[in-house]
């Protein structure tokens, strides 16, 4: 293979890539306008718990960012309030975390990994994140009859 015959093949590639990371970036815009509203009001919810895909629990910063994953290098968040993907840097003259909204073009290198698109949408598709607090809850409850049953009685 040769440069020319490379570029022809890469273009094409390039082409079908970015409109497939066009189509993730749009259902995720799609779900945020849907369901956003809602995600905003869960911090509220007495017993909600923000889980993962991955059933572990989600960090998040004054109750207004959710970490996408807590296993991930990456430091992207959800801004509950924002409504949008967002950075937290730490800003050494300020003294606190500040927000950076992650740029479209930030969307789609970081939709290319399967993963954390998973974990994005897990989120702001609104119904995998109610099971799984659900699903965690009850797994708490079912835990705590089995280890201390003799002292519920």
């Amino acid at each position: 293979m040769d440069l020319n015959e490379y570029s022809a093949i890469a273009d094409k590639l390039n082409v079908e890539l970015r409109g497939l990371t066009t189509k993730l970036i749009q259902n995720y815009k799609n779900e945020v306008n849907k369901n956003g509203e809602t995600l905003k009001t869960l911090p509220f919810y007495h017993g909600f718990y923000f889980i993962g895909r991955n059933g572990k629990l989600l960090s998040d910063h004054h109750k207004m960012y959710i970490k996408i994953n807590n296993s991930s290098q990456s430091d992207a968040y959800y801004s509950l309030d924002d409504k949008e993907l967002t950075y937290l840097t730490y800003d050494s003259e300020l003294g606190f975390k500040v927000p950076t909204p992650v740029s479209e073009e930030s969307l789609h290198i970081l939709f290319l990994v399967s993963e954390f698109y998973l974990d994005v949408m897990h989120i702001v598709g609104l119904s995998g994140l109610l099971k799984a607090s659900v699903t965690d809850t009850t797994n708490a409850i079912a835990l705590l009859k089995e280890d201390l049953a003799e002292y519920l009685q």
